[in-house]
């Protein structure tokens, strides 16, 4: 019996050191990622590319340090709006609407896809409709609203 306990004490052992080398490899990923983010930003040839840059770094940010998210995203909102990028704008409204869905920022999320979805259905951008109706449709569906998400799902369904 005791035998058997330490032979699954030193499973458990293992199991979590592996973890943590996974989640340490992750991170330094992350980190070559955010490098080499960076310097293509410095180096981008228009506000376009870096606002699809910034939604990259956005990207990665987003799970583990949603504050840099956050201002990450604020940039890149400024940037198309600055510069007249509706497509990219939407796709920037959506990624806030992502992070205050994993914040649990609902109502902000619900929102922001509103925005987003306003905004694509303005330029036609079908890309930007059916993810701001999936998004509002999984955020109503969390909060227990399941008469509202299942119209925005169906809505994308149809779409």
């Amino acid at each position: 019996m005791i035998r058997q306990f330490h032979h699954s004490y030193n499973c458990i052992l293992w199991a979590f050191a592996l973890i943590i080398m996974l989640s340490e490899t992750a991170r330094a990923q992350n980190t070559t990622a955010m490098d080499s983010l960076n310097k293509a930003l410095q180096a981008a040839p228009s506000d376009s590319a870096r606002v699809l840059i910034l939604l990259e770094q956005a990207n990665i940010l987003i799970y583990e340090e949603t504050e840099k998210a956050s201002v990450v995203i604020r940039n890149a909102i400024t940037l198309s709006l600055k510069s007249s990028l509706k497509e990219l704008e939407v796709k920037c409204y959506n990624k806030e609407a992502e992070l205050y869905d994993h914040t649990g920022e609902y109502e902000k999320c619900i929102a922001r896809y509103e925005t987003s979805l306003k905004l694509a259905r303005e330029i036609a951008f079908a890309h930007g409709i059916s993810e701001a109706l999936l998004g509002m449709g999984n955020a109503y569906q969390v909060k227990g609203d399941y008469d509202k998400a299942r119209k925005y799902h169906f809505e994308n369904i149809a779409f």
